[in-house]
Formats: C-alpha cells, structure tokens, sequence
C-alpha cells in the first residue's frame, strides 16, 4: 500500500510492527459477558443467511429478538442444576430450547452445558443434528396414525398386539437384528394410549407401518421436525423409534409445539424488528394463522395421552410422576427418549415437555457420542423440574398469559367412547364398521377367566362379548375379552372332578345339615325358607365337612319348604330341599 502511495513509508512500518495474533482473541473470549451466546451467534447465523454476510457485518443495525432474558435465566440456571447430576450416567453436556406455542418464537437457548466448556461449550446443541430416539414416537407414529381416514380409523383406544415381529422388522436384513422393548418383555393386548406411554417399541413400529414411511415422515415434517430422515438417510422400520435420523431440538421443540397448538405449524422465528443504521425498520416479525398440519381432533388425541401421567404407571412405576416428568402445578404433555449406540448402551437422553403456552426439548449426552453408563433420565428430569414450573410462573403467569390449572383445549367433534372394554377419547369420524374390529359372543369360565370347556361347570359358564382384531402388520388374529383369557382354556375344572353335596334331616321341629366337600374346599352356604333367603355365611374350605348352623322355626313359623345350598372355590354348588 505505501508503494501504491495509499499510506506513508512510516506508515506502513509502525503496521509492520504490530504482532497482529496478539491481537486475534479466541472465541470464547469475544463473547466473554455475552448473555445467551448460543442464541445470539444462531441470530447472527440466520441474519447473514437471509441477507447476506458482507451486509450485516456492514454493521448499523438494531435487531430486537425473540428471547426472554427471564426464562433465559431460568434455562441456564436448571441445566447447572441437572449438571450436578452428570455423574449418574456419566454424561457431560446438556441442551435445553424452548419455543413459545402461541408464536413459534424461541424463548430460551442454552447450548451446552457452559460456554467457557474447553472443546464443545461453544458448540450449539440446541441447532445440532441429534437422534431423537422414543421422543419422535408422538410425531411421527401415532399422530400419522390418527389422520387416517377412509381405512380403518385409529385413536387412543385401539389395539396394537404388543408381540413378537422381527421377521417383518428384519426381513432383508443382514447381520443381528431384533426388536425388543426397553423392559425386554411383550404386554401383549394394548391400547395405542398405553403403547406410547410406555414408551413400547413394538407398537410404534406397527403404527409406522401401517401408516407407511412416507405418509409419515410427510406428516412429522409438516408438523415442524423438517430435519427429521431429510438428508438422503433410509433407516426403515427403524425410524419409528428413533434411530438412523436426527432432529434438531429447537425443531423438536416447535413439532411439539405444533400439537399443542390444534396441529397448526408456525416457523420458528428469533427475532422481533431489524433496523438498519438509518433507523428504518428492514425487517419484522408478524404473526400468521400458521399452516395446517394435521385437524386439531387429532392433535389432541395426541395430547391426551402425552398428558396422562397414570397411564405411564405400568411401565414407569412411580417415575410416572417423577419431578420434572410431571407437575401438580403446570399441566404438561412429556415424552422421553434414550438413544442407544447400536451395541446396547444407551448414548444419550431425552425429554420433551410441552404445556398450553412452551414447548420444551431437553437433552443430555456426551459431546463425542460416548455411551453413557445407564439409560436413567436422572439428569433431564432434574432440569426439567428446576425448569418448567419456574418459567411458567416467573415469565408466563407473571405475564397473564397462564395460569395453573390451563388445560389444552377439547376440540370440536371430539367424544368420548367405550370401544374394546376400554373407554377413551375418538374423532368424529370413528366409525366401528372402520375399526379394523369384529364382535361376538364366546363362553367363559367365570373362576379361571379362560375358555369354557365340555367340563366347565353351568353355574360358573358366561358369555362375553369380544373383540377379534387382525393384526395389520402381522395378519395375526388376536382376540380382545378385557379380563378374561381368550388363548387358555379352563384348567380349574375336569370332568373327574369331585362334587360337593349336601343334605338336611328334621329333627323334631329343627333342620340339620351336612356338607361334603369335593375336590375344592366349600366357601359359601344359602338357606332359604319358604322361597325366601334366610340366612347366608362362609364355610371354613380347609374342612371335609364344614359345620352349618342348625335352623330352628320360631315359634309361630310355619315352615312349608326349606333349601339349603352350598358352593366351593372352584364354583360347583350342590342343594338339598325339603
């Protein structure tokens, strides 16, 4: 430059002089005293893409963000907390994002577990592709699911057989493959509601499957995870659960969001106003009516069972109602997820909550992909607890724009049914002739629960009404009978069973009876006098000949017939009349 007469010689020489890597700070040390850092370099990040680099490091402009500096401060504050917990899986980072429902604006980021973290605290996780693993189940199996229409018509109630299915799940193939359910074990007959709180595989894979991939996966992009197997990846069956694809959370967080609102999507927007050096506004945030992703009957469906802590019991036990995984304060939808390595280890861990007014994605994990030492959600539950019901109060209650208690809205056309002896909520357009279902009447053993058989007693003989459902994916046919057994026949009673009896003798004017047990001991006598019952007691069943009270008329009585009749465990009964 001093050659070409734009500065002097000593210019030049005293620019010469200056040791400029003295003067390049690291990162870490450009944002030092930044708040929110991860947010304002994603902001930065989405502002030159939209209007370029070079303009905005023009510099000038006044950019106003979506952000809420208090549920910032809450975020940061509940993912040191979980931190506390990192030891208990052996785990080093953790993200939390949040996306208000009503806007889609993100409301609070935090990307790692500390930004001054050497190596990875700088590194974005809220924006990072990660596998979602059970967290994808509500998006992409079950709400898919719910949307069909002209074939058979699906909603918390119906049937998906918890069984074995690796010949389908593994056809083509190489190499070990299986599916299995966390627990290891099958349930067997269970409803979709069960299923997905449960958190059970085998029937999120049924619902991919019957759906097909395409229709869902058209379905989980529309409700807002767009990163979701959009990258050229083919994970099969396996997406179901969660493996081969990734999200990203702050685009999980606002899926999540979508249901909450009736299945409307919004785009995820970060900030407010733009002004340039002028001060003119060059851009702003307007709220739209959103798209229409899946019909709010749907959605809510969803909703429900994402919301319904006790159903989660089965599976969960008293974790159902876990701190952070439920709260008597803020109702909240949530899901976990665990990520496993492929070699049984589980690699990371989620949750995802999601109330009337945010929709929250929390993760924890190790920055390199390394295994954890369990598959606890200690560490997500732990933030989440420190988090949801802080936030509510402190931002959106303090606000006016929640209170305790908000529930999600019941849409129109939503009503509530007893289909398979199991009473839940259906879309308007259920229809029983479309459930994929057929009834009739079979015969049981009221003691045994099972099948009757040629030697199953009368007296212990019903008839119920089932449900015959044939599986979609398996063409298994399965029968539903709510407490009794449809695949077992009666082995409580045989042909050769001993019966009981019973006898009466008159004795002047008193009756006396004798009782015999058969091959099960008697439980239970009825005396009727005149056609009218008496008396009634228990039997000890541990005697041959259990003792009966005498009966004696009162004085002006006059006793024109007497019955006496005895039952046992296993429901044979014997009489006596006189």
């Amino acid at each position: 430059m001093a050659e070409m007469g734009y500065i002097t010689q000593e210019e030049a020489d005293a620019a010469m002089a200056i040791d400029i890597m003295d003067r390049v700070l690291p990162e870490a040390d450009q944002y030092e005293g930044m708040k929110a850092p991860w947010f304002v370099l994603e902001v930065k990040a989405q502002l030159e893409a939209k209007f370029g680099i070079k303009t905005m490091r023009e510099g000038g402009f006044t950019i106003k963000t979506t952000l809420d500096l208090r549920a910032q401060n809450i975020a940061e504050a509940a993912v040191a907390e979980g931190a506390k917990w990192f030891y208990t899986v052996n785990s080093d980072n953790a993200t939390l994002v949040s996306v208000d429902v009503e806007t889609g604006q993100v409301m609070a980021m935090v990307g790692s577990v500390d930004w001054n973290r050497e190596g990875y605290g700088q590194v974005n996780a809220a924006t990072s592709l990660l596998e979602p693993a059970s967290s994808i189940k509500p998006i992409l199996d079950y709400t898919p699911l719910f949307t069909e229409r002209s074939g058979v018509n699906y909603g918390p109630g119906s049937i998906l057989v918890d069984e074995n299915i690796d010949a389908i799940y593994c056809k083509g193939t190489t190499g070990k493959c299986r599916i299995r359910n966390a627990s290891g074990r099958n349930y067997g007959r269970i409803t979709i509601r069960q299923a997905l709180a449960g958190s059970l595989n085998i029937p999120a894979v049924k619902a991919l499957y019957i759906n097909g991939i395409d229709n869902s996966l058209e379905v989980a992009h529309a409700l807002g995870d767009k990163s979701y197997c959009a990258n050229g990846e083919f994970a099969g069956l396996s997406m179901a659960i969660g493996g081969g694809c990734s999200v990203r959370p702050v685009e999980h967080a606002n899926a999540y969001a979508s249901l909450a609102r009736g299945g409307v999507y919004k785009d995820i927007s970060y900030w407010l106003e733009i002004k340039n050096s002028s001060g003119d506004v060059i851009d702003s945030w307007q709220d739209s009516e959103g798209t229409r992703a899946v019909d709010p009957q749907v959605a809510y469906m969803t909703m429900s069972m994402l919301t319904d802590a006790d159903s989660r019991r089965f599976v969960f036990g008293n974790l159902s109602k876990q701190p952070g995984f439920y709260s008597n304060y803020v109702k909240f939808g949530a899901k976990t997820g665990t990520t496993e390595n492929g070699n049984g280890k589980a690699k990371d861990s989620w949750i995802m909550t999601v109330s009337p007014v945010l929709a929250t994605a929390i993760w924890t994990g190790n920055h390199d992909g390394r295994p954890l030492s369990g598959d606890s959600h200690t560490v997500c539950f732990k933030i989440s607890a420190a988090y949801i019901e802080a936030v509510h109060q402190q931002v959106y209650e303090a606000d006016g724009k929640w209170h305790s208690g908000m529930d999600f809205e019941k849409p129109a056309g939503i009503q509530t049914l007893t289909v398979n002896g199991k009473t839940d909520v259906w879309p308007s357009w259920y229809n029983k002739s479309k459930s994929g279902t057929k009834t009739e009447t079979m015969v049981f053993d009221s003691v045994s629960k099972k099948l009757a058989t040629d030697c199953t007693p009368q007296e212990t003989r019903v008839e119920v009404s089932v449900t015959k459902i044939i599986d979609p994916m398996t063409n298994n046919e399965t029968i539903y009978a709510g407490d009794y057994n449809a695949d077992e026949t009666d082995d409580v009673h045989l042909c050769e069973d001993a019966k009981p009896s019973i006898s009466i003798e008159s004795s002047g004017s008193s009756y006396k009876f004798t009782a015999t047990a058969g091959r099960y001991g008697l439980s239970t006598y009825e005396l009727y006098v005149n056609g009218a019952l008496k008396r009634s007691g228990a039997l000890d069943s541990t005697a041959r000949n259990p003792s009966i009270p005498d009966y004696e008329p009162e004085e002006d009585e006059e006793v024109t017939s007497i019955t006496i009749r005895v039952k046992d465990l296993a429901g044979y009964t014997a009489s006596d009349s006189r």
